[in-house]
């Protein structure tokens, strides 16, 4: 497999981890993702279940994308696949995505993300990471065990883009995006 991880720290606009000494604010609520259960890494790259991830992780730095109809250039490729760390806050939610090409639309797929504070994915998601705790400002909810999701997305046939539409839901929020390229064979 080919795998492209996106750098996405121009466009965070949410801190979604807390430190014992930092408050996050995931929800909007004050309530956030217990940051030192995730990995510190120098490069932020992390693997989960085989596909790389970029993931930062700074105390009091922003580091997801709440939806808000942003625009993500990418490196044009033949992609097959797109790969997120992410989940939604205040309920489960699904919007589409949109593709571009020189500024020309060449597709739409929808984006499911299970609520961050889920037992069980409301969607197909898999667990990247489950957390022993949620953090409430200085409080922390040891009852609540917040997930970030790992979701797939597979294309019905490799499409070619250079930029991404995402939807204007608050609710939503993006850590990580990872293509997987398509196998070109001649």
């Amino acid at each position: 497999m080919r795998y492209s991880t996106v750098e996405l720290k121009s466009h965070f606009n949410n801190i979604g981890f807390s430190y014992p000494d930092i408050y996050g604010n995931f929800t909007g609520f004050g309530s956030s993702y217990p940051g030192d259960q995730f990995p510190h890494r120098e490069d932020n790259i992390v693997n989960v279940k085989g596909i790389p991830f970029f993931l930062y992780n700074a105390k009091g730095r922003s580091n997801n994308i709440e939806f808000a109809g942003q625009s993500v250039e990418v490196l044009p490729d033949m992609y097959s696949a797109l790969h997120v760390l992410g989940s939604s806050d205040n309920g489960s939610f699904s919007e589409y995505l949109k593709f571009y090409l020189k500024k020309s639309p060449v597709g739409q797929y929808k984006l499911e993300l299970s609520n961050w504070v889920a037992g069980v994915p409301a969607y197909n998601e898999h667990e990247a990471y489950r957390c022993s705790a949620l953090c409430a400002g200085q409080q922390v909810i040891e009852t609540v065990k917040p997930v970030l999701w790992l979701q797939s997305v597979r294309f019905r046939q490799p499409i070619v883009f250079d930029e991404i539409s995402l939807p204007d839901n608050m609710c939503m929020h993006l850590f990580s995006l990872t293509f997987e390229g398509a196998d070109v064979h001649d």
